[in-house]
C-alpha cells in the first residue's frame, strides 16, 4: 500500500476517535440518566451526591385536593424545613424531605413517546405545579397533568424545566406526596421530638407552680422549688411499688404532647384544629379567661449556619394547654377505635391550635399538684462503680480501696500494708446503699440535725463515704519502688460523690444525712443499713485462712509431728524426717500400733482447708475468749515443722464452743488473736482415728489357700448356721 494512503487512513481513524470522544463527553445523557424527569440534576459523578439535598425551597400550586398554594423553605442545605405559606409553622422534616427526594428521583415510566396535545394531557391547566429552588437560586418547575386513563397503575403526564415541550409519563404513586393535605406535612411534635433534646422544663397554671427542673452535667435537679436532685430513673436505685415517678417518665409525657392524627385520609381525625387564630379565648387558651397550663421547654437544636457547618443552639418553646376545653371524641364506624380525650394546645407566638392527648397533660398536672414527686429518693446515687469506700463507726475507721485494675483491699488506720478483701462483701455493701430508698425529713435543717443526733463531731459519727474514680494513678517510677513494699494508693482530694451520715434510730428506721457533692438532705432509711455501717473491717476481710506456717507452703510434706489435743488427752504422731514413716509418740500405749498410711496427710489437709464462714473478733479480751470457749479450747490441732536454722516451728488451730443454731464453732489460728467461725462438720476429719485400720494390709489375697473362723455365735451375731467364731486363721500357699 502506498505510504501516503496509509497516512491518510490513519489520520481519518484518529479523527473518528476524537469525534467519538467528543460525542461521549458532550453528547446526550446515558439511557438511565435520560429516564429522569430532571436529567440534568443527575449528571454528577460523585458517588455520595444527593441532588435533593441542594433544594432549599418548594412551592406547590395545586387544584387537588383543593385549590391552594403551599410553600416550604429550609434553613440552608441540610437544615430544618418549615411551612412558609399559607402560614408559618414547623414542617415534618422527614415527610417534606421524602417528597422532595421523590420529585428529584422521579423517572419516566417507559420509553414511549407521549402522544396527545398539551390540552389532552392536562398540561395547559396543570393540576399541580411544583417549583424546586436550589441554594444557588436556580428554579426548576414541574407541571403535573391529569391522571391518564387505561393504565394498570395510575399515571400522569409531567413536564419539567429540563424537558420543556417534551412531556413524559410517570407513575402517579411516585409523585403522590405532592397531593397530600398540608396537615400531613406539618411537624406533629409541638414541644420536642425526643426526651434527650430537653434540658429544662417549667410548669405553671397561674395558681400553682412554677415547678421547674434543669439538667446540668448529665444530672437533673430542681430549680423551683429548691428540692435538690431529681430522680433520673437510673436502675441502680430500685423503685418500690407505688413510688413516685422519675424525670424520664415526665420527659416522655412532654414528648407525647403531639398531634396524634393529621387527617391524612378522608374521615380521619385531624388534630390540627385551626390556624390564623385571632381569639385564643375561643379555644380556652387565654389565661385571663380560663385555666391554662403553661409548659416552657428549652431544647437542644442543631442548625445549619453560613458555610454549611452545623451549630448547636438552645431553643425555647412554650406550649399553652386549655384545661377548661377538654374534648371527648367518640369515633364512629366499626374500625374507628375507642373514645379519645384531648385538650386544645397552642405554641406561644403562633396562631395555630392543635389537640393533644389528655394522658400526658394529666401526668403534668400531677407534678404541679405534688412538686416533690420527682425528688431523688435514692440514698446513694453514683455515676459509676466506686473505687474508694471509707467507713467510720464506733470500732474506728478503715477504707476499702480498689487500685486500678486490681482487687479490693482493706486498709486500716495507720496500716503499713493492706489486707485482702472479700469482693462479694464489698459488692453487697454497695448494692445495699444503692437500692435503699428514703423518705425526707421536713423542717428547719439545723434544728432537725440536732434533734436526730446528726450534728455530732466526725469522730463520733457513723458514716460511709463513696468515691468514684477516687484512686489516683501511680506516678512513681519503677526504680523508686522498694521490693516487697506495698504503698497505699493516693486518693483524690475532691469532694466525695456521696457521704451518708447516720443518726438516731427510730423504730424500724434510722435518721441520716445524705450529702451528694454540694447537695444535702435529711432523710430516713431502713435501720438495717445502720447495722451494716456499724460493722468493722472484719466484715470485709477475705474469708480465707492465711497460711498456717510462714516457713513452708507444703505443710503436710514438711511436717515432723502432728498433735490432736482434747479433754481426754493428746494423741501425737511423729517421724524422724519427712521421708520416714509416721509412728505414735503419745500416748505410750499406742506406740506399737501402726499409723494409717495417709492418716497424717489427711489430717493436715483438713486443717489447712478449714472454711471461714465469717470473722468474729479482731483482738478478743479475756471475757470474750471465755465466751467463745477459747480460753480453754476443747480441741486443738498442731503441726511441728523443721523451721529455719534448725529452730522448730509450731502451727495449728484451736477450736472453742458451738455457735447456737448455726452448725458452727469458734476457732482461731494458734498464735493469732483473730477469731473466726467455721463449720462444725469440719472437725470430724480432725478427730478421726489415726491408727492403721487394716490389720492384714501387707497380705496378698491371691495367696490365701485356707480360712478358718471359730467363735461364739451370740457375741458375733452371725447366722445361726455358724457354730463358733474366735479368730480367723489363714494358711498361705
Amino acid at each position: 500500500m502506498n505510504p501516503r494512503t496509509t497516512y491518510l487512513l490513519g489520520g481519518v481513524f484518529l479523527a473518528m476517535l476524537v469525534l467519538v470522544a467528543l460525542a461521549v463527553f458532550w453528547g446526550p445523557a446515558t439511557p438511565e440518566q435520560g429516564r429522569y424527569v430532571f436529567p440534568t440534576w443527575h449528571g454528577s459523578t460523585a458517588v455520595d451526591a444527593n441532588p435533593a439535598d441542594s433544594v432549599v425551597r418548594v412551592r406547590i400550586e395545586r387544584s387537588e385536593p383543593a385549590t391552594e398554594t403551599i410553600e416550604f423553605v429550609r434553613e440552608g442545605e441540610g437544615g430544618s424545613w418549615r411551612v412558609q405559606a399559607p402560614f408559618v409553622t414547623p414542617a415534618d422534616n422527614f415527610s417534606v424531605g421524602s417528597m422532595v427526594r421523590a420529585i428529584v428521583e422521579a423517572r419516566r415510566e417507559d420509553d414511549r413517546d407521549v402522544t396527545g396535545s398539551v390540552t389532552s394531557l392536562g398540561l395547559d391547566k396543570p393540576v399541580a405545579t411544583v417549583t424546586l429552588t436550589d441554594a444557588n437560586g436556580t428554579e426548576r418547575p414541574l407541571k403535573v397533568g391529569r391522571t391518564l386513563p387505561g393504565a394498570t397503575t395510575q399515571q400522569a403526564a409531567v413536564e419539567s424545566s429540563d424537558r420543556a415541550g417534551k412531556p413524559v409519563i410517570v407513575a402517579k404513586r411516585d409523585i403522590a406526596d405532592i397531593f397530600k393535605p398540608l396537615s400531613a406535612l406539618r411537624d406533629r411534635a409541638l414541644v420536642a421530638s425526643t426526651e434527650t433534646d430537653i434540658d429544662f422544663f417549667e410548669l405553671g397554671d397561674g395558681k400553682k407552680g412554677p415547678v421547674s427542673l434543669r439538667k446540668k452535667d448529665g444530672r437533673w435537679r430542681y430549680v423551683a422549688p429548691d428540692l435538690g436532685p431529681a430522680d433520673t430513673g437510673d436502675s441502680s436505685a430500685q423503685n418500690q411499688p407505688g413510688a413516685p415517678g422519675d424525670v424520664g417518665s415526665i420527659l416522655r409525657e412532654i414528648v407525647a404532647l403531639r398531634v396524634e392524627q393529621a387527617g391524612e385520609k378522608a374521615g380521619d381525625r385531624n388534630d390540627f384544629v385551626a390556624d390564623a387564630v385571632k381569639d385564643a379565648a375561643e379555644h380556652g387558651l387565654d389565661s385571663a379567661k380560663g385555666r391554662v397550663l403553661r409548659l416552657k421547654v428549652e431544647r437542644a437544636e442543631t442548625v445549619k449556619v453560613e458555610g454549611g457547618t452545623s451549630e448547636a443552639k438552645v431553643k425555647t418553646v412554650t406550649l399553652l394547654v386549655g384545661l377548661d376545653k377538654k374534648a371527648e371524641i367518640k369515633p364512629e364506624g366499626k374500625d374507628a377505635g375507642g373514645p379519645w380525650a384531648g385538650y386544645p394546645a397552642m405554641v406561644e407566638g403562633s396562631a395555630s391550635v392543635a389537640r393533644v392527648p389528655a394522658k400526658p397533660v394529666e401526668a403534668l398536672l400531677k407534678l404541679l399538684d405534688g412538686p416533690d414527686m420527682l425528688r431523688d429518693r435514692a440514698l446513694t446515687r453514683l455515676s459509676a462503680e466506686p473505687d474508694v469506700i471509707e467507713i467510720r463507726n464506733g470500732l474506728g475507721s478503715f477504707e476499702l480501696i480498689r487500685p486500678s485494675a486490681g482487687t479490693w483491699q482493706v486498709w486500716k488506720a495507720d496500716a503499713k500494708a493492706p489486707l485482702a478483701a472479700d469482693s462479694g462483701a464489698v459488692a453487697s455493701l454497695i448494692e445495699a446503699f444503692r437500692k435503699e430508698r428514703v423518705s425526707f425529713v421536713e423542717g428547719d435543717p439545723k434544728a432537725k440535725e440536732k434533734e436526730l443526733d446528726l450534728d455530732r463531731p466526725a469522730d463520733k459519727q457513723v458514716s460511709v463515704t463513696f468515691r468514684v474514680a477516687g484512686v489516683l494513678a501511680d506516678g512513681s517510677k519503677p526504680e523508686e519502688k522498694k521490693e516487697g513494699a506495698v504503698a497505699k494508693p493516693k486518693i483524690r482530694e475532691a469532694k466525695p460523690d456521696a457521704v451518708i451520715v447516720f443518726g438516731k434510730r427510730m423504730g424500724e428506721e434510722v435518721a441520716a444525712k445524705r450529702v451528694w457533692g454540694d447537695d444535702s438532705a435529711l432523710v430516713k432509711a431502713g435501720k438495717g443499713l445502720l447495722d451494716t455501717a456499724e460493722q468493722g473491717a472484719l466484715a470485709y476481710l477475705e474469708k480465707k485462712l492465711p497460711p498456717l506456717a510462714a516457713s513452708t507452703a507444703d505443710l503436710a510434706g514438711d511436717a515432723l509431728a502432728v498433735a490432736v489435743t482434747q479433754a481426754e488427752g493428746a494423741v501425737e504422731l511423729a517421724r524422724e524426717a519427712k521421708d520416714k514413716p509416721w509412728a505414735f509418740s503419745q500416748p505410750a500405749d499406742r506406740k506399737t500400733i501402726p499409723v494409717g498410711t495417709d492418716a497424717a496427710k489427711n489430717l493436715i489437709a483438713a486443717l489447712n482447708s478449714l472454711p471461714v464462714r465469717r470473722w468474729i473478733a479482731e483482738q478478743p479480751n479475756a471475757a470474750q475468749l471465755e465466751q467463745f470457749g477459747l480460753a480453754k479450747p476443747r480441741l486443738s490441732v498442731s503441726v511441728t515443722l523443721p523451721g529455719k536454722e534448725g529452730k522448730k516451728e509450731n502451727a495449728g488451730v484451736e477450736f472453742g464452743s458451738d455457735i447456737a443454731d448455726k452448725g458452727e464453732v469458734y476457732a482461731r489460728v494458734s498464735g493469732n488473736d483473730r477469731v473466726f467461725a467455721t463449720d462444725k462438720a469440719a472437725l470430724v476429719p480432725l478427730q478421726g482415728p489415726l491408727e492403721d485400720r487394716v490389720p492384714f494390709a501387707a497380705m496378698d489375697p491371691k495367696k490365701v489357700a485356707h480360712l478358718k473362723v471359730t467363735g461364739d455365735r451370740k457375741s458375733t451375731r452371725l447366722n445361726s448356721s455358724h457354730a463358733n467364731i474366735s479368730y480367723a486363721v489363714f494358711c498361705l500357699k
